[in-house]
């Protein structure tokens, strides 16, 4: 739904300075969990390295499998269960595609300040990592603002921002979730998502509006 995509649009350039075309770099999803699918699954080529820091979503790595890539754990309990800038350079020479972000982090809720951000962003960005970041409990953040990893310098070309409307506005039965980022990137899942799902219910769609 075109209206969706405009409004979204509007609401991220609005709430966060975040600008995105809402013809070629907004993808609406059945949830966010459709939305990371289509992002491996257009990213990933045979044996590609997706970094994930755990403890994590549980379908993180098998939805990476699913996708052809390989799941790399990184640990993250000796360090109040969260990744570090120092930490990730230990993995940049295996190579990886990309690393999923989830922050506010579901199970363990820690989430990262924009220096923190910073950090991690400016090692994947010399290093030509991906960002897939899943920020679906961003308006759950109570310590400190909120920051999309998309708004970091140089990051927004680097980043699938993932985000829906399950935890903030209490809708997680009606699967609205979307996908913003590169025009190439959004075009490659949009084709996914036209041979498999098809489309979000409509009327689930209007309520997102």
């Amino acid at each position: 739904l075109y209206k969706l995509r405009l409004s979204i649009a509007r609401y991220l350039k609005s709430r966060y300075n975040l600008a995105y075309d809402a013809d070629e770099e907004i993808l609406i999803t059945v949830g966010v969990s459709e939305a990371l699918d289509l992002t491996l699954r257009a990213i990933i080529n045979p044996g590609d390295k997706i970094l994930i820091s755990t403890p994590s979503y549980v379908s993180y790595g098998p939805v990476t499998e699913l996708a052809g890539g390989t799941p790399v754990y990184i640990d993250t309990r000796k360090n109040n269960f969260k990744l570090t800038a120092k930490t990730l350079k230990k993995y940049v020479d295996i190579k990886p595609k990309a690393i999923i972000l989830n922050y506010p982090t579901n199970p363990t809720g820690v989430s990262y300040t924009r220096k923190e951000l910073n950090e991690i962003n400016g090692v994947l960005l010399k290093h030509r990592i991906l960002c897939i970041s899943d920020e679906v409990y961003g308006d759950l953040t109570y310590d400190f603002e909120h920051t999309p990893f998309a708004v970091l310098p140089g990051a927004k070309n680097n980043t699938i921002y993932l985000d829906g409307f399950s935890k903030s506005y209490a809708m997680t039965g009606w699967r609205v979730g979307f996908a913003c980022g590169p025009k190439e990137a959004i075009q490659a899942m949009t084709k996914i998502h036209q041979y498999t799902i098809m489309c979000v219910p409509i009327t689930s769609q209007m309520a997102a509006c």
